[in-house]
């Protein structure tokens, strides 16, 4: 909301596919509405029952969606620890909330 007419065909970076431990789709939703035209996903959902949902989801409204290993390029490994991903999210929610 505060990107207000900025998200227009805007390109959003997340580090981790959409969606809370139920499979809200609030994120999905946001997306959608904000008019954000790309997606790009660094890792998809730890939860098995919810891998590929948001995926599935933003492309369904349009959306170019790429998960990166995946759909780009990406000559990057990475193996993700669960607690340092939770970690990763709550530094990034605080930094955003600083701006």
């Amino acid at each position: 909301e505060s990107a207000g007419h900025l998200s227009k065909g805007a390109t959003a970076y997340l580090n981790l596919e959409p969606g809370d431990c139920h499979g809200d789709p609030a994120a999905v939703s946001a997306l959608v509405q904000a008019g954000v035209a790309r997606v790009v996903v660094g890792v998809r959902h730890p939860l098995k029952h919810l891998q590929g949902r948001a995926v599935r989801a933003l492309r369904n409204e349009g959306l170019q969606v790429d998960v990166l290993g995946e759909d780009l390029q990406s000559t990057i490994v990475e193996v993700i620890d669960l607690d340092s991903l939770v970690t990763t999210v709550v530094l990034l929610w605080s930094v955003s909330i600083l701006f």
